[in-house]
């Protein structure tokens, strides 16, 4: 059948759907919780499947008044420790948004997790681990006459005194995603989380992110919304100016979620400079936006309380994201297939997605010739300045320097692009576009 929206919906879609979200509330006891809580509350969830004390699921902290958020105290399969707020737009399907210790990865094994609310009004997690209790995060906030601790609808978790000023803001923590009261400014930066959440609401085992560091989004001085690759030397991967709107953008002040669902550029006096496609007009809710594991600025939606869905993406297909499929790996096709060049192997997986190796052991300073690929680059290279020279001398240079595993060579520009690391290679149809990798 076919929604007023266009979307095709199968049947098969119907049932899964059903099954998953079905498979999801099984795994989800349903538990009731307040708004808000005072100082000396205490709860803790036990993870040891042989302790004294049998194995306990994730426990629901506050539930804000209408339902739409939620603060849970919960550990992922590798126990490790988290408090976690979801936007939970209804009971079956939710998305995480914020972790409290985001940066404050607990190691993999606790036995036990704890949250403290103090009477002198700090917020506190505690971790069990190897026999020795520890405080793996707190919000610093004792002795400022903190009195409760309040989740409002709009998914801020606070921290109040007796006159209900907020002393403690989880919309001043910036992670990987924004919900619409938010507004990420000029110089702030969102943080790749750790895993892909695009199955959550149906894969019971997300249910807490962690901080990868590996992408991050960003909003330029100069206005420009960007997307960069983390390393010695930070690389620009997507840029708003460069793809999608060439207009004036220096008086860009914040992003945030528009009125129409979409992601929107605005002024300081919140004229709307750039906008998204927005989700489709009547059919959606809960609307964010934020930055995934593999890198990628999306927009999401709750469509008919059903599923969540993308209305915008800095990258539609996956081979355009810098390293989809793993170091030394392909991506092709709408699919965006991932395979192996040859002469590597598949070593690992993650999300369906192998990373290679080279199936020789020369020694990498000792590594003289090439495998060449025709017809294969890498998107980051339109943010690259590179060297103009010829195939020979671009070659020669990579063979004379231990630190070069191979680079990029563009037949019709003369580009050469020499890097210290191949991540994924994507297939082109333009068969000048060369890659050369040192074996």
């Amino acid at each position: 059948m076919k929604s007023s929206t266009g979307l095709h919906v199968g049947s098969k879609l119907v049932v899964i759907t059903i099954f998953l979200l079905a498979a999801q509330c099984a795994s989800q006891p349903n538990q009731e919780a307040p708004a808000t809580r005072g100082v000396g509350y205490t709860a803790s969830i036990d993870n040891r499947k042989n302790g004294v004390v049998p194995p306990l699921g994730p426990k629901l902290l506050l539930r804000s008044s209408t339902g739409s958020h939620e603060l849970w105290l919960q550990a992922d399969p590798k126990n490790r420790c988290a408090l976690s707020l979801r936007l939970a737009h209804t009971n079956s399907i939710y998305r995480l948004v914020w972790t409290a210790n985001y940066f404050a990865v607990t190691p993999g094994g606790c036995d036990k997790c704890t949250v403290i609310f103090t009477k002198e009004g700090d917020l506190q997690l505690h971790i069990l681990y190897r026999g020795r209790t520890s405080m793996a995060w707190n919000t610093k906030t004792g002795g400022r006459n903190v009195k409760s601790m309040y989740l409002p609808n709009t998914g801020d978790l606070q921290l109040r005194n007796a006159d209900k000023k907020v002393i403690f803001s989880s919309f001043g923590v910036r992670e990987w995603a924004m919900l619409p009261p938010q507004r990420l400014r000029v110089g702030e930066v969102l943080k790749s989380p750790d895993q892909d959440q695009e199955a959550v609401g149906a894969d019971s085992t997300v249910q807490v992110l962690f901080n990868n560091g590996q992408y991050f989004l960003t909003l330029q001085k100069t206005g420009d919304l960007q997307l960069i690759m983390n390393g010695p030397k930070p690389q620009v991967y997507w840029s708003l100016k460069k793809t999608l709107f060439k207009g004036n953008l220096k008086q860009v002040a914040y992003a945030a979620i528009n009125k129409d669902g979409g992601l929107g550029l605005f002024t300081q006096n919140n004229q709307l400079v750039w906008g998204s496609p927005p989700p489709p007009k009547g059919f959606y809710a809960s609307p964010y936006f934020g930055i995934d594991t593999y890198g990628n600025l999306k927009t999401y939606y709750a469509f008919k309380n059903h599923a969540w869905f993308s209305s915008f993406k800095a990258f539609d297909n996956n081979c355009d994201l810098p390293n989809h499929c793993g170091d030394y790996s392909i991506c092709s096709g709408a699919d965006s297939k991932c395979s192996c060049p040859p002469q590597f192997t598949r070593t690992g997986i993650r999300s369906n997605a192998p990373y290679c190796k080279r199936n020789s052991n020369v020694a990498k300073c000792s590594r003289k010739s090439f495998l060449e690929l025709k017809g294969y680059d890498a998107n980051i290279n339109m943010y690259i300045n590179p060297k103009r020279i010829g195939l020979t001398s671009c070659k020669a240079s990579c063979l004379a320097s231990c630190d070069c595993d191979g680079f990029y060579y563009d037949m019709a520009t003369a580009f050469c692009h020499q890097t210290t690391r191949f991540r994924t290679l994507r297939k082109v149809n333009n068969q000048k576009k060369l890659v050369y990798i040192k074996m």
